[in-house]
């Protein structure tokens, strides 16, 4: 097995990475590609990215998931530099025609976004970047920012 390291992830750039899966709610960790399965991470966590082979990532979690390393398809995580829906009550976020308004859909946490608009009595127009380009509004507090952290 080798595994390489990717000269993206030096010191210039975020090697924060967040997991999001438009057909479920979490990722599967793996112990290598395609192989067995560690345990399922919820969509809008964080990992820790430290290599990569074969288009899968090797990902470092923190005690929050068990201090576990494994792998995850590539295509499942992106880069933590743009804003995400994310409810940490809940797996969905409501996207709404209008500020309160009828919620149009229910976006998976992770969703990738683009705000348009700022604070409209606390709601923010916002474009899906998930394939989809939806615009809708969103409540502020269910929007997460790009964050370089670890974890």
């Amino acid at each position: 097995m080798t595994l390489t390291a990717t000269p993206a992830f030096g010191q210039q750039q975020c090697n924060t990475f967040v997991i999001y899966d438009p057909n479920d709610t979490s990722v599967n960790v793996r112990t290598a590609p395609n192989g067995n399965v560690i345990r399922g991470i919820p969509n809008g966590s964080k990992t820790s990215v430290t290599g990569e082979q074969q288009g899968w990532y090797k990902v470092t979690f923190d005690s929050r998931f068990d201090d576990i390393t494994g792998f995850m398809k590539k295509e499942l995580l992106w880069r933590s530099t743009r804003r995400y829906a994310m409810d940490s009550k809940d797996t969905f976020v409501n996207l709404r025609e209008s500020p309160e308004g009828r919620v149009i859909r229910q976006v998976r946490n992770g969703t990738p976004l683009t705000v348009l608009e700022g604070n409209t009595n606390q709601w923010a127009k916002v474009r899906l970047e998930n394939g989809s380009g939806t615009v809708g509004y969103m409540y502020n507090s269910l929007i997460a920012d790009p964050s370089c952290d670890s974890n």
